[in-house]
């Protein structure tokens, strides 16, 4: 299997300079395009192998090879390829563009921007240049700068759905959540629409409710993506407690697995997801008692995918009958709401709340990921060994309580937060140096949000001492694995109360 490797989506007449240089008109150059463009690219890199050899100096030759080694997966190669091709002509349309998509392949991501700036001096009007700079400046943090290089390529070329992808990308991440899906569906409806592999295009429609143009989307570029999409529209469906729907979606998604195998694509990403939502339709279809009698009001639940297991259940909390109406926001994290730049968690997460009805109830649960073994506080303190890790939860804390409340208040939300449920990390397989201090941090941060909500007299749903026996370990029949809990755990925690 070859590795996967970020192709841009882009018509290879791009590789044909508008105006005709030397050796690219000829019958081996035009049979090696048409070869890769109808994606037979071993016998393109065959063909294009014997115009390098016979004509050793054909810059055009060497650049057209590296760009089909770079397809191959072949790094190194296309890097030399492409090296060559810039120095027998230092001024070959494309070439230094190119060397910098395969140099940010390799993670050199400094000389793929110096060769990016050699591109855009040979041809200021070279979008796909521009829209490289943005991918650059994106991975580097550098959001701000990212945006404003990707609307140079639309400026050019506003047509270019690489280009539109990636503004769509840089706008979720800005938390421009409807900007961000406008850019995405207008790339998707392109005859050869570009790779979206976090499914980020139906992350924003969900996120903007929108749910009647989910429904009208055509089938994504890969099959890992429609696995991704299917297995998105069966959360939907289980939100919405239509459960017939999501066991469908999620059969439908089942042979995707191995389809992309056999394609050599990479394994579908949200296979995961799908495992937790088949647990949840057989622990309901099991427990039908838990879903059923009358209710005196709708509790609604916000949080990452670690919510899943409460929504439809039906509990007594405070002599009161409650239905839980769960939405997901995928990824969603303390430090999310907490930070003070925009982003694409918080922007779903505000958007969420301005759908629920006014003066709500609205259970938060957010931060069982930030105090996991490879995630959030311990992951951070790991890598700088100088903060101190309680600090950090302490801060943590206090701003997510704060943020919260600053965008549910409009709304008049009655705010129920939540502590993260106990870790259910087989200790015997985790570092014990890990182990101290993932256990220090959960805590920590249990104890603070404890301390934050009864300062401010709001009310809180303590996952964790739910799912944690006298001795502080985890519950493990509560648990279907290391970090997915039953429906069960809820139901405790309901019966429990709310401080």
């Amino acid at each position: 299997m070859r590795p996967q490797i970020h192709i841009p989506v882009r018509n290879n007449e791009d590789l044909m300079p508008a105006t005709p240089y030397p050796g690219a008109d000829s019958d081996a150059y035009s049979q090696t395009l048409e070869l890769l463009n109808s994606d037979e690219t071993e016998a393109a890199a065959t063909l294009c192998r014997q115009l390098c050899e016979s004509e050793p100096e054909n810059a055009a030759a060497h650049r057209l090879m590296g760009v089909i080694a770079f397809q191959l997966g072949e790094l190194e190669g296309a890097a030399g390829l492409l090296r060559r091709a810039v120095e027998l002509d230092g001024a070959l349309p494309g070439g230094q563009r190119d060397l910098a998509e395969v140099l940010a392949a390799k993670g050199d991501s400094e000389a793929a921007m110096r060769a990016l700036d050699q591109a855009i001096e040979q041809d200021p009007g070279d979008a796909f240049a521009y829209r490289q700079r943005a991918l650059l400046l994106h991975g580097a943090d550098r959001f701000a700068e990212a945006e404003d290089a990707c609307a140079q390529a639309l400026s050019i070329a506003p047509g270019l759905t690489v280009a539109q992808s990636t503004m769509g990308l840089i706008k979720a991440q800005r938390g421009d959540v409807p900007r961000a899906a406008e850019y995405l569906m207008q790339a998707r409806k392109s005859p050869k629409p570009p790779s979206d592999p976090g499914n980020l295009l139906i992350r924003c429609l969900a996120a903007l409710g929108q749910s009647a143009e989910i429904s009208a989307l055509q089938p994504p570029a890969t099959i890992a993506e429609r696995h991704g999409e299917a297995v998105l529209l069966a959360l939907f469906a289980w939100q919405t407690n239509q459960s017939e729907a999501c066991r469908q979606l999620l059969e439908q998604a089942r042979p995707l697995v191995a389809l992309a195998a056999e394609a050599g694509e990479e394994a579908p990403p949200r296979q995961d997801l799908a495992e937790t939502l088949e647990r949840l339709l057989d622990w309901q279809a099991a427990h039908p008692e838990a879903y059923a009698g009358t209710v005196d009001q709708p509790l609604f639940h916000l949080g990452d995918q670690h919510c899943l297991p409460s929504a439809h259940l039906v509990a007594e909390i405070a002599g009161r009958r409650w239905l839980t109406i769960c939405e997901t926001i995928p990824g969603l994290k303390a430090w999310h709401l907490a930070k003070p730049s925009e982003n694409f968690p918080r922007a779903a997460f505000q958007a969420a709340v301005q759908r629920l009805p006014e003066d709500a109830a609205l259970l938060v649960s957010c931060g069982a990921v930030d105090c996991g073994l490879n995630t959030g506080i311990p992951a951070y303190v790991r890598a700088n060994p100088d903060r101190d890790p309680m600090d950090l939860v302490d801060a943590l804390v206090l701003a997510f309580v704060d943020r919260v409340l600053e965008l549910t208040a409009p709304r008049g939300t009655k705010v129920i937060f939540q502590t993260p449920r106990a870790s259910n990390a087989p200790e015997a397989l985790v570092p014990h140096k890990d182990l101290i201090l993932m256990k220090g941090v959960m805590q920590r941060f249990c104890q603070r949000l404890r301390e934050a909500t009864k300062a401010r007299d709001l009310r809180l749903l303590d996952l964790n001492e739910a799912t944690s026996d006298a001795q502080g370990r985890s519950k493990g029949h509560l648990y279907y694995d290391t970090d997915h809990l039953r429906p069960q755990a809820y139901l405790d925690a309901f019966a429990a109360g709310l401080r």
